[in-house]
């Protein structure tokens, strides 16, 4: 039980289609956490991962010009503790990133 996933509650978007939460699992034999987000549509109850760096993404907020814009705060390994603020459609998932 210990190792089962943990998530975070479920951000939805401004028209309530979609929502997004991030799912942290621990794995006792590497005794290392990982992170991903995933993307529930609310109507049917569909999951699917996001194909951002879960380990790297601390925040994601719904903003744009469609309602599937997001913006989100990725880590950089440019400068230690540096982020960039980056800006994806979440219906175009080829332009995260």
């Amino acid at each position: 039980m210990l190792s089962a996933p943990r998530r975070s509650a479920a951000v939805p978007n401004p028209s309530g289609e979609w929502a997004v939460y991030s799912s942290t699992n621990y794995s006792f034999e590497t005794h290392e956490a990982t992170s991903s987000w995933q993307l529930m549509n609310l109507g049917s109850g569909d999951v699917q991962e996001l194909p951002f760096n879960g380990d790297e993404v601390s925040e994601i907020v719904w903003v744009g010009p469609t309602n599937t814009s997001v913006l989100y705060l990725n880590g950089t390994g440019d400068v230690p503790g540096g982020v960039s603020l980056w800006m994806a459609d979440l219906a175009q998932p080829s332009a995260t990133g």
